[in-house]
């Protein structure tokens, strides 16, 4: 699952939402936001230190990808991830969970 997470995630502004394959969420909501998360610390750090901590054979895709992010959208989308990682263990529906944080994802993309 994190091969395809990641894939995902290197999509960046061109990730296809309507293309999401749930089967990602086998480890749980839990641990598909901690990959996540992760990937959005690598960008983070990424555009400020053009290294990457987790993802270090995704480096040059995460420094390519941080060139191209709103700052202030990253940010609140991890405050936005942190505040759903208290409730990832709830029985809501996981694949809209899911949806909307990549729908959230894609627009930390998008200029400001």
């Amino acid at each position: 699952e994190r091969e395809a997470v990641t894939q995902l995630l290197s999509q960046g502004h061109n990730i296809d939402i309507t293309k999401v394959n749930y089967t990602i969420l086998t480890q749980g909501l839990d641990w598909t936001l901690n990959m996540i998360q992760k990937w959005a610390f690598d960008l983070l750090l990424s555009f400020h230190t053009q290294q990457s901590y987790y993802f270090t054979n995704e480096e040059k895709r995460i420094q390519s990808q941080a060139k191209q992010i709103n700052l202030n959208a990253l940010l609140l989308f991890t405050n936005e991830l942190n505040d759903l990682k208290k409730i990832a263990s709830h029985p809501v529906n996981q694949e809209l969970q899911l949806q909307n944080i990549f729908i959230k994802y894609k627009q930390i993309f998008e200029p400001s």
